[in-house]
C-alpha cells in the first residue's frame, strides 16, 4: 500500500507538472495571436492615412469635394483604430508609446489637411502654395519611418512570443517524459502527452511561420499597391481637373471636341485603373 501510495502520488504530481507546463504553452499561445493582430491593424491605419491623403490632393485638384470621402471617413475611424491598436500593444511599453507617437504624427497630418483644405475653399493658389512648401510630404516622410519602427517592433516581439512557445512545448515534453518513467500506467500517459505535444509543436510551428509569411506577402502586396495606387490616381486626376478647367475656357468647337475626348479617355483609363488596383 506505501509504494502504490508513492507511486500514485508521483504520478498525479508528473500529470499535474504536465498540466501546468500545457497551461503555460496555451497562454504563451493566446499572446501569440494577440501579437499576430498587431500587424494587420498597423496596415490597416497606415492604409486609411494614405487614402486620405491621396483625397485631399484630388480635392485640391479638382475641388470636387467628393474626393474628401476618404478624409472624412479617416477622422471618424482614427480613434477606434488607434484605440484598438494601443491595447493590442499595452503589454509593450516601448511599442505603446510608439503607437502614441504615430497617433501624434496622424493628428498633424489631420491638421494639415484641415488647413490645406481651408486654404483651397479660399483659393486655389494658397493651398498650391502650402503644398509646395513640402510640409504634407515631411510629414507623410515621417509616419512611414514611425510605421517601420513599429513594423521591425512587432516582428522582433512576435519573434520572442515564438521562441517562449518552442521553450515551453520543450519544458512540457521533458516533464511529460519523465512522468513516463514513474510506472506504466503514467509512462503511457506520459508517452500520450509527448505525442500530442510534438504534434502541436510541429502544427503550430508550420502555423506561425505560415502566418507570417502571408502577413509579409499581404504587407509587401498592401504597400504596393497603396502607393501604386497614391501615384497614379494622382495625376489622373489631375488630367481631368484641368481638362474640366479648360473646357470653361475654351470656346471653339474644335477644342471642345479635343478636352471631351481628353476626358473620355481619362475617366475610361482611370476606371481600368480602379478595377485593377482594387482586385
Amino acid at each position: 500500500q506505501f509504494v502504490v501510495g508513492i507511486w500514485l502520488t508521483l504520478s498525479i504530481a508528473s500529470v499535474v507538472l504536465a498540466a501546468v507546463s500545457w497551461v503555460q504553452v496555451s497562454q504563451s499561445i493566446q499572446q501569440g495571436r494577440q501579437w499576430g493582430n498587431v500587424g494587420p491593424q498597423l496596415d490597416e491605419i497606415l492604409k486609411t492615412m494614405l487614402d486620405s491623403e491621396t483625397g485631399v490632393r484630388g480635392f485640391i485638384i479638382t475641388g470636387n469635394t467628393n474626393f474628401l470621402g476618404p478624409y472624412l471617413s479617416a477622422q471618424t475611424n482614427y480613434e477606434a483604430e488607434f484605440d484598438q491598436l494601443a491595447a493590442l500593444t499595452a503589454q509593450n511599453t516601448n511599442m505603446l508609446k510608439a503607437v502614441l507617437d504615430l497617433r501624434a504624427q496622424s493628428e498633424t497630418l489631420a491638421d494639415y489637411n484641415h488647413q490645406t483644405i481651408d486654404a483651397r475653399v479660399r483659393d486655389f493658389r494658397v493651398a498650391q502654395t502650402l503644398v509646395a512648401s513640402g510640409k504634407g510630404r515631411l510629414i507623410m516622410d515621417q509616419i512611414r519611418v514611425q510605421v517601420s519602427v513599429l513594423d521591425k517592433a512587432y516582428y522582433h516581439q512576435f519573434s520572442e512570443v515564438r521562441g517562449q512557445i518552442d521553450a515551453q512545448l520543450s519544458r512540457a515534453i521533458l516533464t511529460s517524459l519523465i512522468a513516463g518513467v514513474i510506472g506504466i500506467v503514467a509512462g503511457i500517459l506520459a508517452c500520450w502527452f509527448a505525442w500530442v505535444t510534438i504534434k502541436n509543436q510541429q502544427r503550430e510551428r508550420e502555423l506561425i511561420e505560415a502566418k507570417l509569411q502571408a502577413e509579409r506577402s499581404s504587407r509587401e502586396k498592401s504597400t504596393f499597391l497603396a502607393n501604386m495606387s497614391h501615384e497614379i490616381r494622382t495625376p489622373m486626376n489631375a488630367i481631368l481637373g484641368f481638362s474640366e478647367l479648360l473646357q470653361g475656357e475654351l470656346s471653339e468647337p474644335k477644342h471642345q471636341k479635343y478636352l471631351k475626348s481628353i476626358r473620355s479617355s481619362a475617366t475610361s483609363l482611370l476606371q481600368l485603373i480602379n478595377d485593377i488596383l482594387d482586385m
